[in-house]
């Protein structure tokens, strides 16, 4: 139940922030720079850690990523966890590039800390690692015998961690990242509860 109310909840915020976008652009760009000026390159001393940080949601990064847990989920004959896992991962990249191609905005005219290329909503980066790690939290409660709470907990906030740091470096609006984390988390949630509840029959 409590899955399903997050899940509908961050659908939720995603389709508002998308209709305000559709509809009062103007409006929404105004609301989005007001933080990015506060945000945006406001501690240079740390800008090099905060571009190593959000390369972990590169594109590369996540593929490879993706790669080695499916590798050692296929290792450890885990073979519809892994399934899970790439689906997923594919799935969000997909809707992504869909998405950003419909809605081709702009990304924030401030000067990029970072090479970024494409249309800005909604934030892949924060799309992709949200699917990645939220996955992980599927498999561990599914594989894992002990609860580990604190490294659910570490996982679920990395994808906040990198979609801060592409506000900071100027790459994306407030507006992309939130749409990016609430899409992918909900469709996550979705993809994710149907994969334990098929498991859980297969073990019945």
């Amino acid at each position: 139940m409590l899955k399903k109310r997050i899940s509908i909840i961050s659908g939720s915020i995603f389709l508002i922030i998308a209709f305000v976008l559709i509809f009062f652009p103007v409006q929404l760009t105004n609301f989005d720079m007001v933080i990015t000026n506060t945000v945006y390159n406001s501690i240079p001393t740390i800008n090099q850690l905060i571009a190593i940080i959000t390369a972990f949601g590169n594109t590369s990064t996540v593929v490879i990523m993706v790669a080695l847990v499916t590798i050692y989920l296929l290792i450890k004959k885990n073979y519809y966890s892994a399934i899970f896992l790439v689906f997923d991962s594919c799935l969000i990249a997909s809707i992504n590039k869909l998405i950003k191609t419909f809605v081709a905005r702009p990304r924030p005219s401030v000067d990029h800390l970072v090479v970024a290329n494409g249309y800005s909503f909604p934030s892949g980066h924060s799309a992709s690692t949200m699917a990645f790690f939220l996955s992980l939290v599927f498999i561990i409660c599914m594989l894992s015998t002990k609860k580990r709470t604190w490294l659910k907990l570490i996982l679920l906030i990395i994808p906040f961690i990198i979609a801060f740091t592409r506000v900071y470096l100027g790459v994306h609006y407030f507006s992309d990242v939130v749409a990016g984390l609430s899409y992918s988390m909900a469709i996550t949630i979705l993809v994710g509860s149907f994969y334990q509840s098929y498991v859980n029959n297969l073990i019945e």
